[in-house]
């Protein structure tokens, strides 16, 4: 439905372009004097079209959430839950099988942030300090004075 919106405002949209276009040129022929009235009614066209590619690009973004949401629940939720199940359906065993995932996943995202937190608050080593350079021999130069 946006999408036909979209094409019918886009058409609307380059028609007052070029209406205006025409108009400006008669303007600068001196055929015409300059109106204001084609330049208003095509910014708003253009107004409604910006206004449906915003629609549009919320669409998206929300399509794009609503993936990324059902990729992670096929992901950590590997067996199928209804919401009524039949009595027979799932058992015992499936439930605590799940369960022992979802545990188990949880000490490993736990272990990842105490594993983070304790590299965050590990002191940092001093800065090395450069050694001064030596020079027991002595150089030509120095014999000389």
């Amino acid at each position: 439905m946006l999408s036909t919106q979209m094409s019918d405002t886009l058409m609307e949209t380059l028609r007052m372009a070029g209406i205006n276009l025409s108009s400006n040129a008669q303007v600068e022929l001196g055929n015409k004097q300059g109106g204001e009235m084609n330049a208003a009614k095509y910014e708003e066209c253009l107004e409604k079209f910006y206004s449906i590619c915003d629609q549009m690009e919320l669409h998206l973004k929300t399509a794009s959430a609503h993936q990324y949401q059902s990729q992670a629940s096929q992901r950590y939720t590997p067996s199928t839950v209804t919401t009524n199940p039949p009595p027979d359906i799932h058992k015992y065993t499936l439930y605590t099988s799940n369960v022992r995932q979802q545990v188990a996943f949880a000490k490993e995202l736990h272990s990842l942030l105490v594993d983070a937190t304790s590299s965050l608050a590990a002191p940092l080593p001093p800065p090395q300090r450069p050694q001064p350079q030596h020079h027991d021999s002595i150089t030509t130069m120095d014999t000389q004075s």
